[in-house]
């Protein structure tokens, strides 16, 4: 191991500069386990507060995609057997047959806002930009398709 921390000081001093300087960043040297064990038993709160999940960029010869994940490899299959049985797999290669062409007229679409916890509170922009008291629900079923004017039917 010490030569070859020898033969790459120069790449291991960046690794070090690397995790001083970007907030959350950590590096895990050679010698210390195979990275998505590491990451999973010391590193990766799996589930994070932000929204953002965690990532593991494996570089040693051990690090399997479905390792790198940070999750066990059956539930990763028991996913795929999943969306096998309902027709939502498609394997690479696969020419895909879509029977139905959709054609969206962009300039029709009035812009709108919507929250994540109440998607279906959709806001036309010019009710926001008039302040909070219209930009508030007129009823329960404000912004539900069909009662807002220029909704998509699905909600989009």
């Amino acid at each position: 191991m010490d030569a070859e921390y020898a033969r790459n000081a120069e790449r291991y001093a960046f690794f070090r500069w690397c995790q001083s300087a970007f907030v959350k960043l950590r590096v895990v040297p050679p010698g210390h386990g195979i990275v998505h064990q590491v990451n999973l038993e010391h590193l990766s709160p799996v589930i994070r507060g932000d929204g953002v999940l965690d990532t593991v960029v494996g570089t040693d010869s051990h690090t399997t995609m479905i390792g790198a994940l940070g999750r066990a490899e059956a539930h990763v299959r028991a996913v795929e057997a999943h969306a096998r049985e309902r027709g939502l797999w498609v394997d690479p290669g696969t020419e895909l047959d879509f029977p139905e062409l959709v054609e969206i007229d962009l300039a029709e679409v009035e812009p709108a806002v919507a929250g994540p916890y109440r998607p279906q509170d959709r806001l036309p922009l010019t009710r926001v930009a008039a302040g909070p008291a219209a930009s508030s629900p007129a009823s329960p079923r404000a912004g539900v398709p069909g009662s807002v004017p220029g909704a998509v039917p699905d909600g989009a």
